[in-house]
């Protein structure tokens, strides 16, 4: 699709308010379409670099008055296609915000899961922009609520569909004193496995374990 697609009124808005932050360009463009998935690229109209909740809010709420897609952009480092454009529209790149702790949206984890769970385990609150340009906070600091719906939990791993998270409370962990590291070599792939398996039963304090060919 070409940029001529975005309804005048809101092109002109978004040139006014975020002028050189708002680009048509191709370059620009073709950045925004693809990620590291196999999917070819689905450029979106235009890219906006956004840099507080209350741009995000801005450009939601006319997007939503226009029926203007958005599609909310990272790094584009994921590989399940959920950046790419389809249908045009605008891609929110978030890069400029970049105090919030990533991974979010995608629910990622890494080898520290093991210890220390995913995304979903470490994100206490969230400050979302609905889909509607209204900005919501879920979550808090308490680890015990009874309040209705974990919305927390819902917003992390849903991948820009339900609101983009602006702002997130996570958990904080101590340094261990000591940390140990180590490579062991297995004859085959289920004598690894059956290790790992026992390591965690006998409760030996791993914070990862990741298996190298």
């Amino acid at each position: 699709m070409h940029a001529s697609s975005l309804p005048p009124a809101v092109r002109q808005s978004l040139a006014g308010h975020f002028g050189p932050r708002f680009s048509c360009g191709d370059s620009t463009r073709l950045q925004h379409g693809r990620d590291e998935s196999i999917h070819e690229p689905a450029l979106p109209d235009g890219v906006i670099m956004v840099e507080s909740t209350e741009e995000v809010a801005l450009v939601v709420d006319l997007c939503a008055r226009h029926g203007v897609p958005v599609i909310p952009y990272g790094v584009g480092s994921s590989v399940e296609g959920h950046v790419l454009a389809p249908g045009g529209g605008i891609s929110l790149d978030l890069s400029g915000m970049n105090r919030i702790g990533g991974m979010a949206a995608t629910r990622a984890s890494g080898t520290n899961a093991v210890r220390y769970g995913t995304m979903k385990d470490n994100v206490l609150a969230t400050t979302t922009v609905l889909a509607d340009g209204r900005v919501m906070e879920t979550g808090g600091r308490a680890r015990k609520s009874s309040a209705g719906y974990d919305l927390t939990r819902l917003l992390v791993g849903s991948e820009g569909t339900l609101g983009i998270m602006t702002e997130l409370t996570v958990k904080l962990y101590p340094i261990p004193e000591a940390i140990s590291a180590a490579v062991c070599t297995f004859p085959d792939i289920d004598a690894a496995v059956q290790t790992v398996i026992q390591t965690i039963q006998l409760g030996v304090p791993v914070a990862r374990i990741e298996l190298l060919d």
